[in-house]
């Protein structure tokens, strides 16, 4: 008959504790390392921004949106314009908070950040009609395009759009279905759901004038961003740049997490851009 010790089944029973908690801590790790990549939180002085002037802005359907505009540096002379369209769950303080306006500030051009409706500070309309169509928030981007169309200080020939995620794909679906003066476009991990509205929407006629596509190659959820990217590029007539970073994130955290990286290069395009 086998015995085995009360000492040797301790041992036991102690090497298999100190095994588990191996794993159990390797697969927190393992976990960890496949969770999205938080940014540091942003310098509270926000790059020195001014306090923007709130604003509201009435659309076509009667909804009332709320906004922050950020007048450019110069008083004497029209300047190029931003139209920023934050992502889904989101607000307009979003661009604000990443440092993307702060950080292009000295380029001396207008910004101005919109809450889409339902969102923020804006009204949210006919909420069951959004639900069944979000792509009838295309209605906020034209606004806000009328909006600062009609600023004496803005150069109208020199309006940009820039979304990110659900904000991406509104500008997007917008620009190729309506009439839309837009010199030049940024998305940041624009997502196959604006191809999906495709049946609430007119033909896509348009072409997109120029455009910036940032995207992450590990996105936290399905988007297929990568394939809406291409899809996206095929549409732009004029320059393009698809630009793929190899991290996990999604929308402006990819520029909060690559900010050094992006935000020279996202400069420059807007520059040249509007040089055109």
């Amino acid at each position: 008959m086998n015995c085995t010790s009360p000492s040797r089944i301790a041992s036991s029973r102690k090497m298999i504790l100190i095994v588990g908690v191996f794993l159990a801590v390797t697969c927190r790790a393992s976990f960890a390392n496949d969770q999205p990549q938080l940014a540091a939180p942003p310098d509270p002085t926000i790059s020195d921004l001014p306090d923007p002037t709130k604003v509201s802005i009435t659309t076509e359907d009667e909804v009332t949106l709320t906004a922050w505009y950020y007048p450019a540096l110069s008083t004497d002379e029209k300047r190029p314009a931003i139209i920023m369209f934050h992502g889904g769950n989101r607000d307009k303080s979003r661009w604000v908070h990443s440092q993307f306006i702060g950080d292009l500030y000295s380029e001396d051009y207008h910004f101005l950040t919109v809450d889409i409706r339902g969102r923020g500070d804006s009204q949210t309309g006919d909420e069951d009609e959004l639900q069944r169509n979000p792509s009838i928030a295309i209605r906020d981007v034209e606004a806000a395009l009328k909006y600062m169309q009609q600023n004496d200080l803005v150069d109208t020939d020199n309006i940009a759009l820039a979304g990110s995620s659900y904000g991406a794909n509104l500008i997007t679906a917008g620009i190729t279905t309506r009439e839309m003066p837009i010199k030049t476009i940024l998305c940041f991990s624009a997502t196959a759901a604006s191809y999906k509205w495709g049946f609430l929407l007119p033909p896509r006629i348009h072409s997109i004038p120029s455009g910036m596509y940032i995207l992450a190659d590990q996105e936290p959820i399905q988007y297929d961003v990568i394939t809406t990217a291409e899809r996206l590029a095929d549409e732009t007539k004029g320059e393009k740049d698809v630009r793929i970073l190899h991290l996990y994130s999604h929308a402006l955290g990819i520029y909060e997490l690559r900010r050094n990286e992006l935000r020279q290069p996202i400069a420059d395009w807007f520059r040249d851009r509007f040089a055109k």
